[in-house]
């Protein structure tokens, strides 16, 4: 990875469960590291299923190597909300790229 091109803000989470007062567990997201990356290239184009037409919205994005970075972890790219599908780890720059699905809400 050439210096400098990290440029962009990218907060990752962690879904963890805590008990409310109620005594119930709810699912909530943890803050685990706020870093910069590079935008890989956009993405995003038509699927068609059973007829029906569904704007898939996916992102890709680099980082420095990260060892606490999991997939099916969440992260939050210019106020969006995405869920991690793939990670590959590149071996001779030390880095990852993360391809991330939108979240839904």
């Amino acid at each position: 990875m050439r210096a400098g091109l990290l440029r962009e803000k990218v907060s990752f989470y962690r879904e963890v469960r805590v008990q409310n007062s109620a005594g119930e567990l709810v699912k909530t997201s943890q803050l685990l590291l706020s870093t910069l990356c590079y935008r890989m290239k956009k993405q995003g184009g038509l699927l068609l299923n059973a007829s029906e037409e569904f704007i898939t919205s996916t992102v890709i994005i680099q980082i420095r190597k990260r060892a606490e970075i999991k997939e099916g972890m969440l992260f939050r790219y210019q106020d969006k909300d995405y869920r991690i599908m793939n990670l590959d780890d590149q071996i001779g720059d030390q880095t990852t790229i993360i391809s991330g699905k939108k979240m839904n809400k």
